[in-house]
């Protein structure tokens, strides 16, 4: 029976997506973030309480009152149809930028009288902006109308306003929800509050959905979703999380990021429920966070009261090992059934558990075992649950992970190096140095067989075994190719290669197989030959690949010493992951990578694991 050893000192925090910090200014001087905007030329903006920094991706440029900027504090930002830059101020000032300089807005019925919350252009061009006790405000046709409860508002605080599908402007009050419809020059108000069954009157912030539906949250109720047509309120939460005030909320495809400034950031999924927390005690910055938003290039950027930070989201996560092991360099990894990571240094074999409450514990699995001492150099999980161990010069050993029973496999093999572990329904395959095993795993009775280059294979010395969407089943090989077996036997395939060092193989959505060849990147089989990838003229930055495969929605995953590239082969994109994600001298191990169920990716790299899944939108 296999003995379960629960390391000590192994508590610690689940994974955090990468947070590139900011400063604005010099000598890391605070700076309260009020606005974040990106123009249609894809610069991001950001209103300050010391002017307005306009971010390049790379430089930061400051506005003030020396640009003719009416105010240093900029509480909102938008542009017009024009592309013009547009600055709210704490003041009740409104600007525009024109040729570099900003130019005030002088409407003849004069300034709002309190400070601006936000500022916006609906699609018929009208200007429209709330303030803090002043009121909302909108410009048409030269003229400047101001909205107060005479007309109806439900409060003079305004903290937020968006426009709806339809062209409505609603507005969130400390009285509850403004829905106002232009027609000509007259607006028309229609109010969500207590009376109408909205659980809270003070709503701060609104945020679209991809299906134009309107998110509000609210002071004390949370999240909610009106529904018009049954004139109904969706709550996002069953129940309330108790994590604070909101300060913003910004959906995010599935997920919904949200700042709680006591507490720090928490992401909501709306499809699996999960519920993650980035909390103020791991970094300060989670914990001061005022403002959320969103660039095209999916980036999601938060705004605190000292600095601005960047991240990808959740998709790209870091497993780190450094507080847990001496070791971090992940040679193999595979996620069982339970969704548990299971991997291997050359400390053993471990298996790390997340807990309800986010704790992480550190499992070995073969501790007390005949097998603690060897070395594993692949894993795999079969279709029964099983964990396979690949050994170096000691065969393979097959885990239970409920009952921890182990089965080894070794005089059965014609060489005990196992390079590889990979699999299909109920067949197992074995790379090794002697050539291919399979095994079939179909009752308790498991059936062996040893392919060598006496059975026809090119090659003995096998990198990994790939079964394909049509049950082929492909070779890799050192020097020799590729081999291919399907029901009449094996067929070898070297045309085109520009060295026959291959590594592995990976089959797109399309079902052509892909092979990472030693030194010169990946090719693609088609009619009966290889030819090299040319990602419509943008080369990877490195065709050392260590690991590659394709995502469920069939972008290109590869890894190589410079980061990760991921190849969209529909719009002919590549994005870059480097050092701005992270990924700084992160070199990932030849053919660590696998799979959860729901197709995220997890690679063994030499300073623990990387996760990655596909962007949201």
């Amino acid at each position: 029976m296999l003995v379960l050893i629960l390391a000590l000192g192994t508590i610690c925090r689940a994974q955090v997506p990468y947070f590139q910090h900011y400063n604005l200014l010099k000598k890391n001087e605070p700076v309260q973030v009020n606005a974040i905007f990106q123009d249609r030329t894809g610069y991001m903006w950001f209103g300050t309480s010391k002017g307005l920094f306009k971010f390049d991706g790379a430089v930061f440029t400051q506005y003030t009152l020396k640009d003719s900027l009416p105010d240093n504090n900029v509480t909102a930002i938008n542009s017009d149809s024009l592309g013009r830059i547009w600055t709210g101020h704490k003041g009740g000032q409104l600007a525009y930028m024109e040729n570099g300089i900003f130019k005030k807005f002088n409407p003849p019925e004069g300034d709002a009288t309190q400070e601006i919350s936000d500022i916006l252009f609906d699609r018929r061009g009208v200007l429209w902006f709330s303030t803090l006790n002043d009121g909302l405000y909108y410009y048409r046709k030269g003229r400047l109308y101001r909205l107060d409860d005479s007309e109806g508002m439900p409060d003079l605080y305004v903290y937020d306003i968006v426009e709806d599908p339809i062209g409505n402007i609603w507005a969130g009050t400390d009285g509850g929800v403004a829905i106002c419809t232009l027609s000509d020059s007259t607006v028309s108000i229609k109010t969500l509050n207590y009376n109408s069954g909205l659980p809270d009157n003070i709503v701060k912030k609104f945020s679209l959905d991809k299906d134009g539906r309107i998110w509000m949250a609210t002071e004390d109720a949370g999240i909610i979703q009106y529904d018009s047509a049954s004139s109904g309120y969706k709550k996002l939460f069953a129940n309330k999380l108790n994590f604070g005030v909101i300060s913003d909320f910004l959906i995010y495809g599935d997920q919904v990021w949200i700042a709680y400034p006591q507490s720090g950031l928490v992401v909501y999924n709306r499809k699996t429920k999960e519920v993650k927390e980035y909390a103020a005690k791991v970094d300060p910055g989670f914990g001061s966070v005022q403002i959320l938003a969103s660039d095209r290039e999916a980036n999601i950027w938060t705004g605190s009261k000292t600095d601005i930070m960047r991240t990808q989201g959740d998709h790209l996560e870091f497993i780190a090992m450094q507080n847990l092991l001496t070791d971090v360099n992940i040679v193999a990894l595979t996620i069982d059934n339970q969704g548990e990571t299971w991997f291997s240094t050359a400390e053993g074999l471990f298996r790390r558990h997340v807990g309800t409450s986010g704790k992480v514990s550190i499992v070995r699995p073969l501790a007390k075992s005949a097998f603690q001492k060897y070395s594993v150099i692949s894993l795999y999980t079969d279709s029964y649950g099983y964990v396979w161990a690949g050994l170096y010069g000691e065969g393979v050993v097959r885990i239970n992970p409920v009952t921890g029973v182990i089965f080894h496999f070794n005089k059965e093999l014609r060489n005990g190096n196992t390079l590889s572990v990979s699999g299909k329904d109920d067949v197992v395959w074995l790379a090794t140095l002697g050539g291919g095993t399979r095994i079939d795993i179909s009752d308790n009775k498991l059936k062996i067989r040893n392919f060598t280059s006496e059975d026809g294979l090119i090659s003995d010395y096998i990198y990994q075994i790939f079964i394909d969407s049509q049950d082929r089943v492909w070779f890799a090989t050192d020097g020799r190719g590729v081999d291919m077996m399907d029901e009449t036997g094996f067929h070898h395939y070297q045309e085109g290669l520009s060295s026959r060092v291959v590594y592995g193989f990976a089959e797109d959505n399309n079902h052509y197989i892909w092979v990472n060849v030693q030194g010169d990147g990946l090719y693609q089989f088609a009619d009966e030959k290889f030819r090299p990838f040319d990602p419509g003229g943008k080369r990877l930055r490195d065709n050392n690949i260590g690991v590659f495969t394709f995502t469920p929605s069939g972008k290109l995953f590869i890894m190589h010493d410079l980061g990760i590239d991921i190849y969209n082969i529909k719009t002919n994109q590549v994005e870059f992951h480097g050092e701005e994600s992270g990924i700084m001298d992160m070199k990932s191990n030849l053919n660590a990578l696998t799979k959860d169920q729901s197709g995220q990716i997890y690679v063994g790299t030499d300073k623990g694991i990387i996760k990655y899944a596909d962007f949201p939108f």
